[in-house]
């Protein structure tokens, strides 16, 4: 089975382009769906995080108190590291899982829609990783307007994650998605011929354009 990986900072617009090939018919493992299964109401993930935090991150309700939870780690790089050491490894079984499924379905590639893909199983896993950048005063506005994100927010967020020269180093191409969705559409188009050439070699040379 060919892994492709959609992988970007926040805001750079990775679901746009896995939903691009999810119309294509490549089916799709979407990360951020996974990280909120597993932290539902009375799961192990919840349960840990409840153990690890207190009661102060889950709401009356019994769901994750996300913006309680992300004042506390988005802003402490240690606390990160615990939350991401919980939710990890529950988000890779459910991927993994869901990509045996595929393969017993008889799909030849799947597409993962991976936000924080450094230092993840999937990493040295992929066969062909597409980095989809937008410059930082593009996302800043996506995040206020989109999100209705405040400025100290925005720049947790962005100082958390790793930089787009790191992600450029693992990946096979580049996707700029500053301009319209046309034309990042026009992007993908052009680069799906070298995925399909790859995939029929099996080989993933690093060849950023």
């Amino acid at each position: 089975m060919f892994r492709i990986v959609v992988t970007g900072q926040i805001a750079s617009g990775k679901s746009l382009v896995a939903n691009f090939f999810a119309q294509q018919g490549y089916p799709l493992i979407d990360y951020d769906t996974l990280a909120r299964e597993v932290v539902a109401p009375d799961s192990p993930g919840l349960n840990l995080i409840r153990k690890q935090w207190g009661r102060s991150v889950v709401n009356a309700n019994g769901h994750l108190d996300r913006a309680t939870l992300a004042l506390i780690v988005f802003s402490d790089a240690t606390q990160l590291a615990k939350l991401n050491q919980i939710t990890h490894p529950l988000i890779s079984l459910k991927a993994h899982e869901l990509e045996m499924q595929y393969q017993k379905d008889g799909y030849e590639f799947v597409v993962h829609d991976i936000p924080l893909l450094r230092g993840s199983w999937m990493e040295s896993r992929a066969d062909y990783t597409l980095l989809v950048t937008a410059s930082e005063a593009v996302r800043r506005a996506r995040m206020q307007t989109m999100r209705n994100m405040k400025d100290i927010d925005i720049d947790r967020r962005i100082s958390s994650q790793v930089s787009e020269e790191e992600l450029r180093k693992i990946s096979h191409a580049v996707i700029e998605n500053n301009g319209s969705l046309p034309q990042l559409e026009q992007q993908l188009k052009r680069v799906l011929p070298r995925i399909k050439a790859a995939a029929k070699l099996k080989v993933s040379p690093l060849i950023l354009p």
